[in-house]
C-alpha cells in the first residue's frame, strides 16, 4: 500500500544518480524490488548493494539491482567507478544501519541515510531541537550530527528521506 504512494513523494525532487544499500536491508525482496522500482521510475539511475547474501543476489539477478559492492576491513564500500563518477558529482547517497558502516560510506564521499527506526523515531535527534530527553540519546544525535545525512525508520520512508538529503 505504501509502495503505491512512492509517485507522489517522488514527483518534486532531484534523486541521485547512484544508490547503494547494505545488504541486509533489501528485504523482504517483494518490498526492496518494489521501493527499486520507484527509486528508478524517479531517476536514479544505478542502484548497487553490499554484499552477498541469497536475498541481494536474487535481487541483481532479476535486474533490480545493477551490481554488488563490496566492504573494505574499515566498512567502507569499495566503490564501482559508476558510484566513484556520482560521489564525485556529490551524487551518491549510501543507506545503513550501523555506525560503522555509515562512517565507511562518509569517508568514501557518501552522502549517508540511517535507517534505524530508533533514532528515527526520536524526534529530538531528528531536529536537534530542545533539550534531550529520555528517549534523545546523546550518541544517536552526535551520530546524526556527524555522519548521517538524513535518517529514517524503515524502507517506505527511503524515497522521503532521500528528498530531505537532496
Amino acid at each position: 500500500m505504501l509502495f503505491s504512494l512512492y509517485p507522489l513523494v517522488l514527483s518534486s525532487f532531484s534523486p541521485p544518480h547512484a544508490l547503494s544499500f547494505s545488504s541486509n536491508l533489501l528485504s523482504p525482496r517483494d518490498e526492496a524490488e518494489a521501493l527499486i522500482a520507484c527509486l528508478r521510475r524517479s531517476g536514479v539511475g544505478h542502484v548497487a548493494a553490499v554484499g552477498d547474501c541469497e536475498g541481494v543476489a536474487a535481487l541483481l539477478e532479476c535486474g533490480a539491482i545493477d551490481q554488488l559492492l563490496r566492504t573494505n576491513s574499515n566498512h567502507e564500500p569499495i566503490a564501482s567507478s559508476e558510484v566513484e563518477r556520482a560521489a564525485a558529482l556529490d551524487e551518491w547517497v549510501h543507506i545503513c544501519d550501523t555506525v560503522p558502516r555509515l562512517a565507511g560510506a562518509k569517508r568514501m564521499g557518501a552522502r549517508t541515510i540511517w535507517l534505524n527506526q530508533q533514532a528515527a523515531a526520536d524526534e529530538n535527534s531528528r531536529g536537534f531541537t530542545g533539550e534531550p530527553g529520555e528517549s534523545s540519546s546523546y550518541l544517536a544525535r552526535g551520530v546524526i550530527a556527524d555522519l548521517a545525512d538524513g535518517v529514517c525508520g524503515e524502507l517506505a520512508e527511503i524515497p522521503a528521506t532521500l528528498e530531505q538529503v537532496q
